[in-house]
């Protein structure tokens, strides 16, 4: 196998994973704008509840297929993958319908549980979506365990697309009637664009003919495959649950806690002395400040995504080098991101939320201000989460997950409720319930395999270039700002913007590339199409 399918998978997710998060934040302004803070807080909490039921039926078994499939690609053994790409679609067909129905069932006694009554509606119109997404989790699985990401990567572009359409299309049509039915307008494209991905798989599947060539070979991995006597349906399904299981109480204990924090953030915001509607407009802050957080986890996520299969891999096959080579890359590509995206979040932060919610919804840029390093510690906890998966040790994620969360929790309880600190209080939950998780991580894969290369000296010289960013992008948009202060073009504004984010990516990338942070070793698993296009005098000079 190529590792360098590594670099092409990662390329290849985080085009789209960055494609679709831009387009969610230019969604959220506009939803923004159609229901208020008070509706996009009734919005968020039908999602907070979907989330939970989604991660439950999906999450699981999507990591649990590409495994599996990627352990049997390592050992060449072509009946087990179809065999257990089919055995897995059958399985989430049944927990996608069964979750819809509950969820279904559920809309309003969980509405009035996490007090967001008005969320019902929402929660109600999410119900199909279940289904449907279970489908779609099952087919990314299949692409996921042959690291041919690119058409993942093409489906979520699409889903987003449509997701985004019929979602203002639907809110705005619906929002004349009542604040609660326009949220739950807003919801709809979710379903659609989750059935449009589908059926791109699924023609995608038929035009490059994956089931016949799996007979045969991987071709995107260049590995010629086996006839073996496959395994037992029994084992496989085994298998499936064995990796599936820990995977879903280890996302389902954090959206447990978002929904159980939906509830104590609400509670704890009304004891500090606020209304129920300032409650909405508070927790709509909140969820602006996550959407924004979200657009560098992107990133990170579709890193994970693609090591996975080329962990597994190197696990499979007991190559200790390889393996921890492919963690220094995961790890030291995570810190170069995540970062500077830390740096620039806060700095930005003002200009960011004036520019994406208007003047009228920009308040609460304070919580990116002071939030802005959750970024390090959730992309660090992110990529510990995929290399202990990796050495199937899916208990162990569980369990600091479990402890970062009740963290979280208690720290909410305590902060939220003192009038001064309110919702800022969420945010030094949140930074708690993932720094002690990621240091309990650290502390577990250096057991487990015996890797040291978890600790502070990976992040000395991205810091080191991102400070030096932020001092230009200080300078650069102070100049920007004097020259066009009296133009309140809204194209000046986002066009300046723009050229501050592009001028501060330069700055970081010629200092890291001149620190030297990346060495030849780590050029392994970047596409040699990209390295290709690095001037040779540059490659020799900055690249140890």
């Amino acid at each position: 196998m190529k590792e360098q399918s590594t670099g092409r998978s990662f390329i290849s997710l985080s085009f789209a994973s960055i494609l679709v998060k831009i387009m969610s934040l230019l969604y959220v302004p506009i939803i923004i704008r159609i229901l208020g803070d008070e509706g996009y807080g009734i919005y968020l909490a039908s999602y907070d509840i979907f989330s939970l039921i989604y991660v439950i039926t999906n999450s699981g078994m999507q990591i649990a297929i590409s495994k599996q499939i990627a352990e049997f690609v390592a050992i060449n053994e072509s009946q087990n993958i179809l065999k257990a790409f089919q055995i897995g679609n059958r399985i989430l067909f049944i927990i996608g319908f069964v979750g819809s129905i509950v969820l279904f069932l559920i809309a309003k006694p969980i509405s009035s549980l996490i007090g967001s009554e008005r969320a019902y509606l929402g929660i109600l119109f999410l119900s199909p979506t279940i289904f449907f997404t279970s489908i779609l989790a099952g087919y990314r699985g299949l692409f996921q365990g042959i690291s041919n990401m690119t058409p993942i990567a093409l489906s979520q572009v699409l889903e987003q697309i449509c997701n985004i359409f019929i979602s203002i299309f639907c809110a705005s049509m619906l929002v004349n009637n009542s604040l609660e039915l326009g949220a739950a307008g807003g919801t709809v494209g979710t379903t659609v664009g989750a059935i449009i991905a589908i059926i791109f798989l699924c023609m995608t599947m038929r035009k490059q003919r994956i089931l016949y060539n799996l007979n045969i070979s991987v071709p995107y991995l260049n590995c010629e495959l086996e006839r073996r006597e496959s395994d037992s349906t029994k084992d496989i399904i085994f298998t499936f649950f064995k990796y599936g299981i820990p995977v879903i109480l280890t996302s389902g204990i954090q959206y447990v806690g978002a929904v159980i924090d939906l509830a104590l953030v609400k509670n704890r915001l009304m004891f500090a002395g606020f209304d129920y509607s300032t409650g909405d407009i508070l927790y709509g802050l909140l969820g602006k400040y996550k959407t924004l957080i979200y657009v560098p986890l992107a990133i990170i996520a579709a890193l994970s995504a693609a090591v996975i299969p080329s962990l597994v891999k190197s696990v499979v096959l007991k190559d200790r080098n390889n393996l921890f080579k492919k963690i220094r890359f995961a790890l030291k590509t995570s810190l170069s991101i995540s970062i500077p995206s830390c740096v620039g979040l806060a700095l930005l932060s003002r200009p960011i939320y004036l520019i994406l919610f208007s003047t009228e919804y920009s308040s609460g840029y304070t919580l990116m201000l002071y939030g802005s390093s959750l970024v390090v510690f959730m992309s660090i906890v992110q990529i510990q989460t995929t290399i202990l998966q990796g050495l199937n040790k899916f208990y162990s994620v569980f369990t600091s997950l479990f402890i970062g969360v009740l963290l979280k929790l208690l720290s909410n309880y305590f902060l939220v409720g003192i009038p001064s600190i309110n919702i800022n209080g969420a945010i030094i939950g949140s930074i708690v319930g993932f720094l002690v998780p990621m240091i309990i991580n650290g502390i577990l894969i250096k057991k487990y395999i015996g890797f040291k290369g978890m600790g502070l000296i990976n992040s000395i010289k991205p810091f080191i270039s991102s400070i030096v960013m932020g001092i230009f992008i200080i300078i650069f948009y102070k100049f920007n700002s004097f020259l066009f202060m009296n133009n309140n073009s809204i194209i000046i504004k986002y066009l300046t913007f723009g050229l501050v984010v592009i001028f501060g990516c330069i700055v970081y990338f010629v200092f890291i590339v001149v620190l030297r942070y990346f060495n030849k070793e780590d050029l392994e698993f970047i596409p040699s199409s990209i390295i290709r296009i690095i001037p040779k005098k540059i490659m020799s000079k900055f690249f140890n």
